[in-house]
């Protein structure tokens, strides 16, 4: 079964032992030395180790909290930032190609 952009769960799946281990092999795979890597703000502390490991740069943005709403991303808090707007544009495009499972 394929999404809209041709991944295939069975094709370009992996199974990890826990969610961080899995986001940990993904980041040994796919960043280099530098790269930058958007997280949120809140996040998880044990997440920015594993993107300093592999020699990541963690770049936070933060979510909005409005009483009455729901935390919502403030992606414009991305191009605020001059260095990180290649960030964000290859962040926005993973999004599109991620495989959803559930």
């Amino acid at each position: 079964m394929s999404d809209a952009v041709g991944l295939d769960g069975l094709r370009n799946c992996i199974i990890a032992s826990g969610g961080l281990s899995g986001i940990l092999n993904a980041l040994l795979a796919t960043i280099d030395i530098g790269d930058e890597v958007v997280v949120t703000d809140p996040t998880y502390v044990g997440l920015l180790n594993r993107i300093r490991l592999p020699g990541g740069v963690p770049r936070a943005v933060p979510f909005v909290f409005r009483p009455g709403a729901t935390w919502q991303f403030d992606r414009a808090a991305i191009y605020r930032r001059e260095d990180a707007r290649d960030a964000a544009d290859v962040a926005f495009d993973a999004q599109r190609r991620c495989v959803r499972c559930g």
